[in-house]
């Protein structure tokens, strides 16, 4: 039953950097090649290194994400096409999860792209996923 797994794995995508505001139609993704097989419980984010609470909250109200995989099926959508959800929606309180409960097969591709609608501070994503090995 899947409401009792509990993730084995937590998985980032590769190389999470700063993204400059505004950037609101980003071209280039956060690609992970998934190292196991699984079911793909749950994603998390915040915004590392904010230098204060307020920042903080800021960059959560700008930066938005969206998650595309195998490169075709997207995640959030507005039911014509790809979509992005803002962090402080997907994740409205510290340490929780937005659930996903989608089999993953080792070597598949990911694609999650940030958006930063701010006017022009720079903030940093920090996404991670957590998977369920073996699972599907």
């Amino acid at each position: 039953m899947q409401a009792n797994l509990r993730a084995t794995a937590i998985i980032k995508p590769q190389g999470l950097s700063s993204v400059a505001g505004p950037t609101i139609s980003p071209s280039a993704p956060y690609r992970i090649d998934w190292p196991i097989s699984g079911c793909v419980l749950w994603v998390v984010g915040a915004v590392a290194s904010a230098t204060s609470d307020n920042l903080f909250v800021v960059g959560m109200s700008n930066l938005g994400f969206r998650i595309q995989v195998k490169g075709m099926t997207e995640i959030i959508t507005s039911g014509n096409g790809a979509d992005y959800i803002q962090f402080a929606t997907a994740f409205p309180s510290a340490g929780f999860r937005m659930p996903l409960g989608i089999p993953v097969k080792q070597t598949e591709a990911w694609f999650v792209y940030v958006r930063n609608n701010h006017a022009s501070q720079a903030f940093t994503p920090d996404i991670a996923f957590g998977v369920a090995e073996g699972q599907s």
